[in-house]
């Protein structure tokens, strides 16, 4: 749990799940689970010990063996760690368990409900639920407003799924708009192919209000196709949902300051298949002059590849987090107002 985190769409963690197991879009994994950064997070922080952690994982030693590091299908839950939310005293955006999915199958129901009673309790924070488990979010979900008595989800709780490709956004999307929330968000990280759907579901009485992009990071991050993120702002734009772009990840378009022949090269085509160089073929130079693929080039760093889209950084967030804060400090003022205290 921390304040201050790296993820650039949030202003804290808060973890009271740890572990998970990769999930699946159909009856076929999630390639967006492939190199999944909370496995390694977890791994390289253990020491002697950490008993707790170490059964989260069923291979931990696996980098010093050779062998893939995965899951062992085992999480942690620790409710103590609720307190923590009534510490941090100014508002803040918390994404909620980046270790673990907060719906995974094996978190108790009952903690879930424990869960969101404490999010409405503790009233001065947005808390961003993300999770790949869309359909039991929203059973979930339901079945809390069902024994609060309540129509809809308290408005500093802004229900979230994870999508990387076409056919997650196409599982996830749907159950997520049923939850009644006042932020409703997909989180498109990292992104490994078109998402043509995306415009449907930003539209409606029910729709998405807002929406995360990036490429992936990491030793064996995938490169995208460099026209996907203006795809996804202009879709964005043209519904007035706020667009939110982290980062281009591992990989970049080729910039003018590139040598001519950059060393680490990838051709991604409009379905998001990468080919290297050496191994072009005449469809392939097609696709390269008409515009439908785009030369990516592997950068040192996340930081070198930057963030900006066409030369414009875009992190808009929703209008309802300024409207929190701005709730939230005049509460705080009539409180001192009146000698009473929150």
């Amino acid at each position: 749990m921390s304040r201050g985190t790296k993820i650039e769409w949030a202003t804290a963690t808060f973890n009271w799940v740890e572990g998970c197991t990769r999930a699946a879009v159909g009856n076929e994994a999630d390639e967006g689970c492939a190199h999944c950064y909370a496995i390694n997070f977890i791994g390289r922080g253990l020491r002697p010990g950490h008993s707790e952690l170490v059964r989260l994982l069923k291979t931990p030693d696996a980098r010093r063996d050779g062998e893939r590091r995965d899951w062992s299908g085992e999480v942690a839950v620790h409710e103590g760690r609720f307190a923590q939310l009534d510490r941090w005293r100014s508002p803040e955006r918390i994404f909620v368990n980046s270790l673990g999915d907060t719906f995974h199958a094996k978190v108790p129901t009952a903690a879930l409900h424990r869960m969101l009673d404490r999010m409405a309790a503790v009233e001065r924070h947005v808390y961003l639920l993300l999770t790949k488990r869309a359909k039991r979010a929203r059973n979930v979900c339901f079945e809390w407003l069902s024994a609060r008595g309540r129509t809809a989800l308290p408005a500093n709780i802004w229900p979230m799924v994870s999508a990387s490709t076409e056919r997650a956004l196409i599982e996830r999307a749907p159950p997520l708009l049923q939850i009644p929330a006042r932020v409703r968000g997909l989180s498109l990280e990292p992104c490994l192919g078109p998402m043509p759907s995306l415009p449907s579901f930003l539209t409606g009485r029910a729709s998405i209000g807002w929406v995360i992009f990036g490429g992936e990071s990491g030793a064996k991050a995938r490169p995208m196709n460099a026209e996907w993120p203006g795809i996804v702002r202009d879709a964005c734009l043209a519904a007035e949902v706020p667009f939110f772009f982290k980062q281009w990840g591992q990989w970049s378009p080729k910039r003018p300051d590139d040598a001519a022949c950059p060393p680490r090269r990838r051709i991604v085509l409009s379905d998001g298949t990468a080919v290297d160089p050496n191994d072009l073929r005449a469809e392939h130079f097609e696709a390269l002059a008409d515009g439908s693929a785009t030369v990516m080039v592997r950068r040192r760093s996340v930081a070198d590849a930057g963030h900006l889209l066409d030369g414009v950084e875009w992190q808009q967030l929703p209008p309802a987090w300024a409207a929190h804060v701005a709730a939230q400090a005049k509460a705080q003022t009539d409180s001192v107002a009146t000698g009473g205290a929150r």
